[in-house]
């Protein structure tokens, strides 16, 4: 049906176009909606992924550890129903620049009819205007250089009512290239969303909700302060939004799990949904970890199979709504750099699964990734799944399922892009051995 001519999109449409196809066919999306969706994949999403990576890949996106500038998920409810979702790295406008900068996707999106009704771009341009930067003034070069080059991506959740548009801003570049600390920019930029304005008339207050999370931050030893990576909020009118903050710690033991959670607090302050939440995650961290299944472990960090990386430790994000002045908490457990292959992530899935009474969800999932990600084996390495994470809402727990396309392994089978895979693990390797050097 889908039979991309140029080479560009042959390989992007090979690595994940039909990964895309295949979740949303396990998902049970009816035909008519595959269709739709698979056409605005084709003709929007692949041109944005740029062109296919020669021996060098000179825009390296941090969207996942092997530059794949798409991660994929799947949202299961309590009924085992799913959701396929997916963000991507515009790499093409990055690398290529966009005189409108990063508005000119979310605009030309924003156009489309096969959105969701009610997209609007208000907060959108607000954290593109103080999150990223555009043009460079020759002397911030002095100032060091960012750790990677992707400044915003965007994410699709494919819904019944059509596709909900949300916008992710990474303020690495601004806060290197201006000495402005993350902390500093993100604060300015909530206090810009909660004062009234032309655009948005009545506020949300997202400053109460934030100053118990940064204080919380600045509480912390220095080996447990977090990173601030992203600022996220949904392309719908300010009364219906969110902001969300994404930050990075080190630690991976099940104790500063809880930490971060319950932002230093007693659990048994906490809400009921961050309870319930820790006890699932607590469940899933005893089936990944069975040999820290016990309290006394608590404080003992899960094995990390490359210290020091640049998206190691426990990853969460904490969501802001005006009128709760408590954050909701999900955590990104990052099973690809805790877990020995995928296989022992699915095992583990699917047992918690069965554990907490969702039989529809543990009866398919290993076959469905294993049959939607077929290009290895699960058994092969860890990298396919990126995290799984539980989100406390404010009736029950989302979980959710993170994806790596994979799109330079070397099973596609493409020469050049497996001089690139080759490339990309020689440096990892090398990455590696100087971190435990510097170590030592």
């Amino acid at each position: 049906m889908f039979t991309p001519q140029d080479r560009d999109s042959q390989f992007w449409w090979t690595t994940t176009g039909k990964i895309f196809s295949q979740m949303m066919q396990r998902a049970f999306y009816p035909v008519h909606q595959q269709y739709r969706y698979l056409s605005f994949f084709y003709m929007v999403i692949l041109p944005e992924l740029g062109p296919a990576p020669a021996f060098d890949m000179p825009f390296r996106s941090y969207m996942t550890d092997d530059h794949s500038p798409m991660e994929l998920s799947w949202q299961f409810d309590k009924d085992g129903g799913a959701v396929a979702r997916f963000a991507i790295d515009p790499v093409r406008r990055q690398s290529e620049g966009d005189a409108r900068g990063p508005m000119g996707l979310f605009q030309d999106m924003a156009s489309l009819k096969v959105l969701a009704p009610g997209v609007d771009l208000d907060w959108c341009h607000t954290c593109a205007d103080m999150l990223t930067l555009q043009n460079t003034p020759p002397a911030a070069q002095e100032n060091g250089t960012p750790e990677y080059p992707s400044q915003y991506f965007v994410g699709f959740d494919f819904s019944s009512a059509g596709i909900v548009l949300k916008a992710y801003f990474l303020p690495e570049t601004r806060s290197t290239l201006t000495s402005v600390s993350k902390t500093t920019l993100v604060t300015d930029c909530l206090t810009v969303l909660s004062t009234p304005s032309s655009a948005c008339p009545s506020p949300q207050d997202l400053l109460t909700p934030w100053k118990k999370v940064a204080s919380f931050f600045d509480s912390l030893p220095a080996d447990l302060t977090p990173n601030i990576n992203i600022v996220a909020v949904d392309c719908v009118p300010s009364k219906q939004n969110r902001v969300k903050i994404y930050a990075r710690t080190p630690r991976t033991s099940l104790s500063n799990l809880r930490r971060f959670l319950t932002l230093g607090r007693d659990l048994h302050t906490t809400s009921a949904a961050t309870q319930r939440a820790y006890e699932q995650i607590k469940l899933m961290w005893y089936l990944l970890f069975p040999a820290l299944a016990d309290p006394k472990f608590d404080d003992v960090e899960a094995p990390v199979s490359d210290p020091g990386h640049l998206t190691g430790g426990l990853l969460w994000y904490y969501e802001l709504r005006g009128g709760h002045p408590e954050p909701f908490p999900k955590v990104y457990l990052p099973v690809r750099h805790l877990c020995r292959d995928d296989e022992q992530v699915v095992q583990a899935v699917e047992t918690f699964y069965r554990t907490v009474g969702n039989v529809s969800a543990a009866d398919r999932y290993a076959r469905d990734v294993r049959e939607t990600f077929s290009h290895r084996p699960l058994s092969s390495r860890a990298g396919i799944h990126t995290y799984i994470t539980f989100a406390a809402k404010q009736d029950d727990v989302e979980i959710t399922s993170y994806f790596n396309p994979e799109c330079y392994a070397p099973e596609y089978g493409s020469c050049l892009e497996a001089k690139v895979a080759q490339r990309l693990r020689v440096e990892s390797l090398q990455e590696q051995h100087d971190w435990e050097t510097v170590e030592e």
